[in-house]
This record gives C-alpha cells, structure tokens and sequence, in this order.
C-alpha cells in the first residue's frame, strides 16, 4: 500500500539522510525501523508522510508515485496519520476535546460525527476521564495519549509512530502498548521507529534494521533479532526474548508477559493434577 524505492534524501548542506532506501509496507501488519541515533529512522517517517520530497527515488502510494500538490498531499493525509517523539509539539489546543477534532473540523465534517469519532477515540485511548482537565496540566503519557486519539479520530488506515513509549513509566507505556494492539486488531497497519527492543519484539512482524541512512538487513522480526552482527553493527542490544532464547532455550515467546502467563498456566495445571491425585 506505501511503499518507498531507492529512496535518497539529501540536507542543503550536502549530506545525504538516507542512501537508496526501499521499504514496503505490505511486509506485515507492524513494521518497525530499527537504528542508532542518526541512521535516518525519522528522516523516513518524514518521506512516507510526504513532509519532505525525496532527492532521488520516490514514495508509491497504491501503486502510484506520490503527488506533492497540496491537494494530493490533503487527500493523502487522511489516509496516513503520523504520531511525533515530542508530544508537547503535536498537542496544540488548551482543552482535549478541541485537539482532538482539530482536524476533523478542518475536513468539514459534521459536528454529529466529530463527536461520535472525538469521543470514541479518547475511549479508544483510555482518556475520557481526564477530557475536562487542560493540557497543560497533563503528564508526558498523557499528552502522548492525546496525539494518538488525534490521529486515531481520523480513521486512517495506516500509523506511522516515532518512538511511541520514549520516556514513559510502566503503566503509561502499558497503556500505549494496548493503544497500538487495538489499532492492530481493527486492521490499521503501524510502521513505527523505537529503541526499545522488547516492544518491538512484542508487536512488529518485520523489521528494517537502518545503518548510515541505508537498510543494512531485513527481514521478519524474530529473525533479524537473531542477526547479532547487525545488531551491533547498528548499535542495537538484543530483545529479552531472543537472549533467553539463546542461554536457557526458551523459545516461542515473544514478551516476558507471555512466558510469565505460560509459566502460570503450567504451575495451575500441575496444581489441579496433584489435588485431583489427593482426592483419589
């Protein structure tokens, strides 16, 4: 559905963000980017969302080269919603309600269906009960919530997210992980960039390792977490999962969630097993 073909873009200055990069977003249903700092994750979400034109190659939409007339880029954006790292940035109005339907009242949509799109994504994000409180007053986890049900009041089709759980504490990060998993399960594909290993083994399916603004190995996600050269290569630590994988031979798991579950459930049967044994 998007797609990128040896995509290049370069800065004013001569330097070149990203070298011939393809990336298709067919490849599965959460696709993440992967890289140090620097290898040209964000430059990417940029060029996908039609922020920046591309020096050399370009970005296919359905198939087609994406238009830069703002009219094409108009009807392009309610298709494709875009999360930032600094939520402070992508949270404009005092009141919740208000930023939230921003750009539905832009659209020109019927103030029947803003409220009904308003109110279900601030459910959707688990924000309802704070939607009289202003924005200033909310935390870091909480505005980020606030972006997400901005984007999601659009009903796009796909969600591009910059580091979606950057500097959030546990229940925060909690919340945003069953943000993204409803999104999934409603059918909206999520490209996303993060450090965070562990999510990223959780949640994407495939995943582009980026090196120097090219993609140095791809490939689905529990394969290339095994790719322990071009981990290091990027500067990238290995997820959980995969080390326990290798050390005790854990496998087919894809967060400490599920092991912990998995673990309960065996010691509960085992349970059951020896008070039925007593009983006979």
């Amino acid at each position: 559905m998007i797609k990128t073909e040896n995509l290049t873009y370069q800065y004013p200055d001569g330097t070149k963000a990203l070298k011939n990069v393809s990336v298709d977003g067919d490849r599965g249903n959460c696709i993440a980017l992967i890289g140090e700092n620097g290898a040209g994750k964000s430059t990417l979400m940029s060029a996908l969302i039609g922020l920046i034109k591309p020096s050399e190659g370009g970005v296919f939409f359905k198939g087609e080269p994406l238009s830069y007339k703002k009219k094409d880029l108009y009807a392009f954006r309610k298709y494709i919603g875009l999360v930032i790292q600094e939520s402070d940035k992508q949270v404009f109005y005092s009141g919740i309600y208000d930023d939230i339907a921003f750009a539905l009242r832009n659209l020109g949509m019927d103030a029947d269906e803003i409220d009904n799109r308003v109110k279900a994504a601030m459910k959707d994000t688990g924000i309802t009960d704070i939607a009289e409180r202003p924005v200033h007053y909310l935390s870091y986890g909480q505005k980020k919530r606030v972006a997400m049900a901005g984007v999601l009041a659009m009903k796009p089709g796909i969600i591009l997210m910059d580091e979606p759980t950057l500097g959030l504490d546990p229940k925060s990060k909690a919340g945003v992980k069953n943000i993204i998993r409803e999104a999934l399960e409603n059918g909206i594909k999520i490209i996303l960039s993060s450090h965070d290993m562990d999510f990223i083994y959780e949640f994407c399916d495939y995943t582009y390792v980026l090196h120097h603004g090219q993609v140095l190995c791809e490939g689905e996600t529990t394969l290339v977490f095994k790719n322990k050269e071009a981990l290091e290569t990027a500067s990238l630590e290995e997820a959980t999962m995969t080390r326990l994988e290798r050390s005790l031979g854990i496998k087919g798991f894809r967060s400490i969630a599920a092991l912990e579950a998995a673990v309960e459930n065996q010691r509960k049967e085992v349970l059951a097993n020896e008070t039925g044994s007593s009983r006979n």
